[in-house]
Parts: C-alpha cells; structure tokens; sequence
C-alpha cells in the first residue's frame, strides 16, 4: 500500500510540529524519559503492541492493527524514526 504509506507519511510530516508546540505549550513530556517514573523500553512497547485491546476507542494505531498491518515491523519503525522516544 505505497500510496497510503504517501499519505500517512505527509500527514504526519505536516502535523508532527503542531503537536509537539501544543505539548510544549501545555508543559506535557515529550518523551517517555520525561514521565515520572519514565518507563522500561519494555513496557513502552506492550503497551504499543496491545494500545487496541486496553481502550475502549478506535485510533489511527488501531486501524493499522486491524487492518492487517505487521505490528512487530509498526514498532520498529516507531523506534527508527523516533529515535528520542524511548
């Protein structure tokens, strides 16, 4: 699905920056280090890999699950393109 993987892409290319100024404004962690306590790498990726089971919403993450996406492959590109996260 190249073109999808174009569109998510270019949305997340254009709204990245607006996010993370909102999350500065409002004084909220950027990163998981800066949680209080800050979180294993561990568990930060259980809670990536079972976010569908936990809630009782439907997000982008979860459309990706459900539609068939590799969830181990979702996670490592998480890791590689956000490299400061975790």
């Amino acid at each position: 699905m190249p073109a999808l993987d174009d569109k998510v892409a270019a949305l997340a290319a254009r709204y990245r920056p607006l996010a993370a100024r909102i999350l500065r404004e409002v004084a909220s962690p950027l990163s998981f280090a800066e949680l209080t306590p800050p979180p294993a790498a561990a568990e930060v990726k259980f809670a990536f890999l079972n976010a569908p089971l936990i809630r009782r919403r439907l997000t982008l993450g979860d459309l990706f699950v459900l539609g068939g996406w590799d969830q181990e492959a979702l996670w490592a590109q998480v890791k590689e393109n956000l490299p400061g996260l975790i």
